[in-house]
């Protein structure tokens, strides 16, 4: 998994069809333990240093690189209204 994720790092494009299936998996996944990491801060079980530990985390995994806003767009609509709040304010998204 780590050559795909550094692979989309480089260019998003250089995926094999079944390489890129994988990713979209491993970042749903991803972005769906950050989700309940999100829900677990919202109810005040998650300390705050910790939350911001996801954050930049999920920013520099991901975020920041080319090709998450559109792949962002196409599985936004998979999480709760909140956490795409969350992702529009933190990240512009």
């Amino acid at each position: 998994m780590a050559e795909i994720v550094l692979t989309w790092r480089k260019d998003p494009a250089l995926l094999t069809e079944t390489e890129a299936y994988r990713f979209r998996l491993y970042v749903l996944s991803v972005l769906r333990q950050n989700e309940n990491a999100f829900q677990q801060h919202r109810l005040g079980t998650l300390d705050s240093d910790l939350w911001r530990g996801y954050l930049t985390v999920l920013e520099s995994g991901f975020v920041q690189h080319q090709g998450f806003e559109e792949l962002w767009a196409s599985l936004e609509g998979s999480f709760s209204q909140a956490f795409q709040d969350m992702m529009a304010q933190e990240f512009g998204l």
